[in-house]
């Protein structure tokens, strides 16, 4: 049997962030909103729509969450806490990368195998409602696109200075690359909803993961 990978060991000790049938009430409340704001929007959803998806009464909703504000304000501040775990694990990983390739493949080892649902239709939803909420706004600049930019970059930077890739514009491939993530998310959950595509989200990650280790060879 092969040896776990560093990522595969840290998956280990990554909090579990799948929510079930099985979970707490106020979890399943946490997925059932983010799904259904991702959906239909936050004023195309009403209370009595998430405690249906839930299969609770809307009068118990309220027993976790004192108004459906609360309620956004805390799926987005729980999506805001996935993301930035993600970015953690994706900082604790480049310790063991040895070349530019393995923190490319961290990156996209990331994406295809820790981050759930819960965090897909976050993501979608924060880009969305960017144009309705300001706090959504603000985490699509602050977190999607500033953060995400600025963190790939360092790890590219970093590979650059140690001397295991070619220079090459870091900033305009991190920027690229962070687009394309935040398009392939919105097809995944387009995916989950039984919609389909020509070509499927694995195929173009491979095609995303070739064009950014090109810039090395």
């Amino acid at each position: 049997m092969k040896d776990p990978t560093v990522l595969e060991i840290l998956g280990q000790k990554y909090p579990k962030t799948e929510i079930t049938r099985d979970s707490n009430t106020k979890e399943r409340i946490l997925l059932a909103s983010a799904t259904l704001f991702a959906k239909k929007g936050y004023y195309g959803v009403s209370v009595k729509d998430i405690a249906n998806e839930v299969g609770i009464k809307a009068a118990s909703l309220y027993n976790h969450y004192e108004s459906k504000e609360a309620l956004w304000m805390a799926v987005l501040e729980r999506i805001q806490e996935l993301y930035l775990m993600y970015f953690d694990r994706l900082e604790t990983a480049r310790a063991y990368a040895e070349t530019f390739e393995d923190v490319v493949d961290n990156l996209f080892y990331e994406l295809r195998e820790a981050v759930h649902m819960f965090l897909m239709y976050g993501i979608s939803l924060i880009q969305t409602e960017q144009f309705h909420s300001r706090v959504a706004a603000d985490l699509f600049h602050g977190l999607l696109l500033n953060y995400s930019i600025d963190f790939i970059q360092k790890q590219f930077d970093e590979c650059v200075e140690q001397g295991l890739v070619r220079p090459f514009d870091t900033r305009t491939v991190a920027t690229m690359l962070m687009h394309s993530i935040l398009v392939l998310n919105n097809v995944r959950v387009h995916e989950d909803l039984g919609r389909e595509f020509p070509c499927g989200v694995s195929e173009q990650y491979d095609a995303i993961r070739e064009s950014v280790l090109s810039v090395a060879r």
